[in-house]
Formats: structure tokens, C-alpha cells, sequence
């Protein structure tokens, strides 16, 4: 159980981080050109958002199922959790922009999706094998 979770964690950073490059540049190309969002402009953030929520949960048990196992809760998990789960709270802070004008969203969504990326990189770098799988 241990390989499946561990290689499943750590398989899905791809995805999460492919995610957020789409949103990243499709974004940024948005609120360069000074469009707003169209009917389908939220669709990036969202699948990056909850790509995210799952790569956090996947992590999450991983952490309490391999802790308890025996292996324990050693310093670095724990920051990397730690990391991850302020990671997955700015990436919801757009929640809060539903209402706001959809010209400034763009500008938004970069800032918010290049914080996260800072974070989602500190974090793992905070683990002995860092990027590496």
C-alpha cells in the first residue's frame, strides 16, 4: 500500500503542475490582451483548483496512514504538509471573486496560480528527494 500511495502522490504533482501552467498561460494571455473572462473562462482555475484538492487529500492520507504504520511524522512531512495545505487555501481565495468586474479576474487568477506554484515548489523541495521521483 505503500508504493501505490507513494507513487500515486507523487505521480500527480504533474498533473497539477501541467494544470497550472495552462491556467498560468491562458490567464496571463487573457489579461494581457485585456479580456475578460468568457462563459467557460473559470474552467482552468477549477481544474487546477481541484487537481489540487486531490493531490492534497491523496497526501494527506498518505501522511496519517504511513505515520501511524511506523514510520512516524518526521519534520519535513509535516512542513511539506504544512506547505501544501496554505498552497490548496490561496488556490480557493478566488471564491471570493465571483462578483468582481471579469476584466481584473485575469490578473487575479496569475498572481494567485504563480503564488501557489512558489509554494507547491518550496514545498517539495522541502522533502529529501525533492523533484526527483
Amino acid at each position: 500500500m505503500y508504493t501505490f500511495m507513494f507513487e500515486l502522490h507523487s505521480g500527480m504533482r504533474w498533473l497539477v503542475v501541467l494544470a497550472a501552467v495552462v491556467a498560468l498561460a491562458w490567464y496571463a494571455w487573457l489579461w494581457i490582451r485585456g479580456r475578460g473572462l468568457g462563459a467557460k473562462g473559470r474552467l482552468p482555475m477549477a481544474v487546477f483548483s481541484v487537481l489540487l484538492d486531490i493531490q492534497v487529500t491523496i497526501g494527506i492520507v498518505f501522511l496519517v496512514w504511513n505515520g501511524l504504520a511506523g514510520v512516524g511524522f518526521p519534520p519535513h512531512r509535516l512542513e511539506h504538509g504544512v506547505v501544501m495545505l496554505l498552497a490548496l487555501a490561496i488556490v480557493h481565495l478566488p471564491i471570493a471573486w465571483k462578483k468582481k468586474p471579469a476584466l481584473n479576474v485575469p490578473r487575479n487568477y496569475v498572481m494567485v496560480i504563480v503564488l501557489v506554484l512558489g509554494l507547491i515548489v518550496a514545498g517539495v523541495m522541502r522533502l529529501p528527494q525533492g523533484w526527483v521521483m
